[in-house]
């Protein structure tokens, strides 16, 4: 793993450690969504592609009310090889950090 060094411009409450815990390259998908502010339960790759799952609140918008209450899960079969490393929602975008599995 390539090491990637960083520089403090200014020191404050927050202190930063020098040692990179993981430095691979990733890979960004972005999709839209037709549900406003969805929120992320959780993430796994431990499945033969990754997948997440989303469910909403009582700021989520343009739900299906035949399915309320349930959660949505999501895959990424072309993803496989591949683990989900960071996840959000916007308010219209589902955003997808992938790196491939280490070895």
């Amino acid at each position: 793993m390539k090491e990637i060094k960083l520089k403090i411009r200014r020191n404050g409450e927050v202190t930063v450690n020098q040692r990179v815990a993981d430095a691979r390259p990733c890979v960004r998908a972005q999709y839209d969504l037709k549900s406003k502010r969805a929120q992320i339960l959780s993430w796994h790759s431990d499945s033969p592609s990754p997948c997440l799952t989303l469910f909403a609140d009582e700021c989520t918008l343009h739900t299906n009310p035949d399915k309320e209450g349930c959660c949505t899960e999501v895959f990424f079969p072309e993803m496989k090889g591949w683990e989900i490393v960071h996840a959000e929602c916007g308010r219209y975008t589902l955003t997808v950090f992938f790196a491939e599995k280490a070895p």
